[in-house]
């Protein structure tokens, strides 16, 4: 008598179940997060985590969605992404859906291309009008990932290379000039600080010492209280000297 196949587990086992798709299905013990064959979910097939797909030479990718969703589900998502082997490559998309029809299919991979191409476009446009060095280079950088990434796509998948425009490079001179800037302004906030932290400094130094003389005041004080024997004597710090008769 053959075992029967396991169905429900915890949480931390389903992402890789599914990653090495070493059965065609499980979830786990509420069904909130499950997979059905190459397909990944979060709380409901109307939210794909990820699929595993072919190219056209049989290699093998995983489309991952790209949009956002409830911190539950993005606690899924990002045991799902550790899953995946380091040699598999991936794609960030919104739509998914693939296998239905031809018809489509093409219309999904046209919505992808699309999303990927205004992304680009997007990063491009306000990378150009970011006003830090670090923000310039992060939406540079990243528009030169996507485009890299959408040509991939299309070339996976054996779709005409969509239209898209190389990233422009980044204005050394541009970059030089909002660097020193910068550096200007990081030194004046430091400068600012320092002097703060000296009149900090100072001012905690004074209340001490005004404490302290107001503590040795009373002191004095009580000491001239406590002797009558010569108003020189309470001068003396802490201590009276002991007279004989």
């Amino acid at each position: 008598m053959s075992k029967r196949q396991r169905h429900v587990f915890p949480n931390r086992e389903i992402p890789h179940l599914w990653a090495h798709q070493t059965q065609d299905e499980a979830r786990n013990g509420t069904g909130s997060f499950y997979f059905q064959g190459a397909t990944i979910y979060s709380y409901g097939s109307h939210f794909p985590i990820a699929t595993h797909v072919r190219g056209l030479q049989g290699q093998p990718e995983v489309l991952f969605t790209s949009e956002k969703n409830s911190v539950t589900t993005a606690q899924h998502m990002h045991s799902v992404r550790a899953a995946i082997p380091a040699d598999v490559p991936v794609f960030n998309v919104l739509y998914q859906h693939f296998g239905f029809s031809e018809e489509e299919d093409n219309y999904q991979h046209g919505r992808n291309l699309k999303r990927y191409t205004d992304e680009v476009r997007e990063l491009i446009s306000s990378c150009a009008r970011a006003r830090s060095s670090y923000n310039k280079e992060w939406k540079h950088d990243r528009a030169v990932e996507l485009r890299t990434e959408v040509l991939s796509y299309a070339s996976f998948f054996g779709l005409p290379e969509p239209s898209i425009d190389p990233v422009p490079d980044l204005d050394s001179e541009q970059m030089a000039a909002i660097r020193a800037k910068e550096a200007r302004a990081s030194a004046k906030k430091a400068e600012i600080t320092r002097k703060h932290q000296e009149e900090e400094r100072i001012r905690w130094a004074q209340v001490a010492l005004t404490g302290f003389a107001l503590t040795e005041a009373k002191s004095f004080v009580f000491a001239g209280i406590e002797s009558c024997r010569g108003w020189r004597t309470w001068l003396l710090p802490r201590s009276l000297p002991t007279s004989t008769m």
